[in-house]
């Protein structure tokens, strides 16, 4: 019988920013703010309205991420929520994988571009 870790999975959820980022320097970045309003979010004190998608990046080659991900913008995608599979990243116990299909930092990054 599988470990409990197996059946799990991690989910994160990403902002898909309203478009992409100038190239900028760490030092040069600019601060957003979020809150909860009244009766809505608020992103740097304006109105937000979360549309969001799922992408599953294990079941999406991951060189087709970037592209996926500009196919959720172009459907008026705000968000995605992204599940990764943990026995993906452990498919041992005790051997972990991040690198390749398993990086999900990379999945990150290329979703807030």
């Amino acid at each position: 019988m599988k470990s409990i870790r197996y059946i799990f999975t991690v989910a994160y959820t990403v902002v898909v920013c309203c478009g992409p980022l100038p190239a900028i320097r760490a030092s040069e970045l600019v601060r957003h703010t979020f809150a909860i309003g009244t009766n809505d979010f608020l992103l740097d004190g304006q109105r937000f309205q979360i549309r969001c998608g799922e992408i599953h990046a294990a079941r999406v080659p991951m060189e087709y991420w970037r592209h996926r991900l500009q196919m959720a913008k172009a459907m008026g995608l705000n968000t995605v929520c992204a599940y990764f599979f943990w026995n993906l990243h452990e498919p041992h116990p005790g051997e972990y994988v991040w690198t390749g299909q398993a990086d999900d930092a990379e999945f990150c990054r290329i979703a807030q571009e």
